[in-house]
């Protein structure tokens, strides 16, 4: 698995719209809080178009944001602006052979799967959706993950509750998946979730239980729950009902493997960036999630 390089102070970081459109005075107050920090920023075209009432510009423009970010030898990170919908349309697409930081989440999750063929990414904040407003937990998390990531357990929030032991154990494996929608979605593609003795991340948000329950069926029903090492979802406090949620989630127990819910991850806030592709071990028990392996070179 390619490993992109950490970032450092005066690094150039290109900012991309791959999914829905982002609001422009987000995007601005996002790239201000980057030069703050000491960053030089590019700004993609796919920024500031539209195209039909949810993309956020035609699939041509994201596209080629896209692909010149990562040619742009000049550009060391990319930073996806938000997601929503349209990551699918940009597929089938050539893999990028220099690695660069990637970082995003949500519908971001078709271009971690793509790009995790090769090399590693980041599920984490986004420019427009985050920066605006970012927590001194998610903000300290991020830059010490994409600077210089320590080998240990990732922190928990103290304003979350702890995480929720579904079967207690621990396993090791390399990290994988994103959002659970985009997960399913991939099935039957070439950018299919190989799921096999790996760590499998997965969060969902807004979504009623029954549409989860429907969703972990089909990957289920694929062997993706079954061929994972451990299981981990992400803190989703509005999936409803909550209570019927936390019993489908207890089904997994089921697997008679390592699960654990209430990871600080995905669309809630506070928020960790966590690695995909780089080795881990979960240890359910304890509610801890550890890398066993820098991200970065």
């Amino acid at each position: 698995m390619l490993k992109p390089q950490g970032l450092k102070r005066g690094a150039k970081i290109g900012v991309i719209a791959p999914a829905s459109p982002p609001a422009p005075s987000a995007v601005e107050a996002g790239c201000e809080y980057l030069k703050e920090r000491g960053f030089e920023v590019t700004i993609g075209k796919s920024n500031y178009g539209r195209f039909r009432s949810y993309l956020a510009a035609p699939d041509r423009t994201r596209s080629r944001d896209l692909l010149e970010m990562f040619q742009d030898a000049t550009v060391d990170a990319i930073f996806c602006a938000r997601g929503g919908y349209g990551c699918l349309r940009l597929l089938p697409a050539p893999l990028p052979e220099t690695p660069k930081i990637f970082l995003g989440y949500s519908d971001i999750t078709t271009l971690h799967l793509a790009l995790n063929q090769k090399m590693v990414t980041f599920h984490g904040p986004m420019v427009a959706s985050n920066f605006g407003e970012l927590d001194p937990f998610t903000e300290e998390n991020l830059w010490q993950m994409l600077t210089k990531p320590m080998l240990c357990a990732l922190p928990h929030p103290d304003s979350l509750p702890p995480p929720l032991t579904i079967y207690p154990g621990s396993c090791e494996g390399v990290l994988c998946g994103g959002n659970l929608s985009l997960v399913t979605a991939s099935l039957g593609t070439a950018y299919e979730l190989d799921t096999r003795g790996k760590i499998l991340l997965l969060e969902e948000v807004d979504e009623e239980t029954y549409k989860v329950d429907r969703m972990l069926r089909q990957l289920s029903l694929a062997g993706k729950l079954q061929s994972a090492s451990g299981i981990i979802f992400g803190y989703s406090p509005s999936i409803a009902p909550q209570r019927e949620f936390l019993e489908l989630l207890e089904e997994l127990a089921a697997l008679k493997k390592p699960v654990l819910y209430g990871l600080a991850f995905g669309h809630g806030t506070p928020k960790l960036t966590i690695p995909l592709g780089v080795h881990a071990r979960l240890n359910s028990s304890a509610g801890l999630l550890t890398l066993l392996e820098s991200p970065l070179i």
